[in-house]
């Protein structure tokens, strides 16, 4: 025997061409009972019609949910921004209702923290900070970065080396100690506060030759010398 069909159409098939063969060949087939089968290939059709039916009742159900759900939302979202009205003088009140104002909340947190510093060589006079920066999609924006550097042997707090807007920093000659290896790491800053400090970079004075030049530092913004370093 051959492979059985598998999909409904070639079933069918093979259904309608034994109810044949049977029919017209009763002598051979003493034991076949085509009535039957063709009773079963029936009720299968009037199943499928059924099934098609409710498809296409269904499909026209889900569309009537889309629209109602639609409605809801546009109901909701109105009666919101009349509550939002409502409550002006007093916004925590929102919370009777379900609401909370998270953008608010997370507009007031923080910068995250940036990731995957490295230390990269470009070229004999030159050593450059890489990072990633961090994400603020929940977030105000970064608006600058502490580039913080420290002693191995952390007999002072970590100092701040330079501010940078972007994620990235070519180290100059003033960057580093002169009689020891030099820790560095960085913070991201916004008006909230400061981020967590990135992960740690080691870079040894010799690494540096006495030839590289000073890159150009963006201006300090004015709340700069305000804003407290994470330490």
């Amino acid at each position: 025997m051959s492979q059985f069909p598998r999909n409904n159409a070639d079933i069918l098939a093979l259904a309608r061409r034994m109810v044949s063969g049977l029919e017209l060949h009763p002598d051979i087939f003493t034991h076949g009972n085509p009535a039957e089968l063709l009773s079963v290939i029936e009720s299968f059709q009037e199943a499928t019609f059924r099934l098609q039916e409710a498809q296409a009742a269904a499909k026209c159900a889900a569309i009537a949910k889309a629209e109602v759900l639609d409605r809801l939302q546009q109901e909701m979202k109105g009666q919101i921004r009349q509550a939002q009205v409502d409550t002006a003088a007093a916004p925590q009140q929102m919370n009777l209702i379900g609401i909370n104002d998270r953008k608010k909340n997370a507009a007031t947190l923080p910068p995250q923290q940036p990731g995957n510093l490295t230390l990269e060589y470009l070229g004999e006079n030159s050593l450059t900070l890489h990072w990633r920066k961090s994400t603020y999609s929940t977030r105000r924006p970064v608006r600058h970065y502490l580039i913080q550097k420290r002693r191995m042997d952390n007999r002072c707090p970590w100092q701040l080396a330079a501010i940078t807007f972007d994620n990235h920093y070519r180290l100059g000659e003033s960057d580093f100690y002169s009689d020891e290896a030099t820790r560095f790491r960085v913070i991201a800053a916004n008006e909230n506060g400061s981020s967590c400090p990135s992960n740690e970079v080691t870079t040894a004075r010799a690494a540096l030759p006495t030839t590289a030049i000073k890159p150009q530092i963006a201006p300090e913004p004015a709340a700069a010398d305000k804003l407290a370093v994470a330490i």
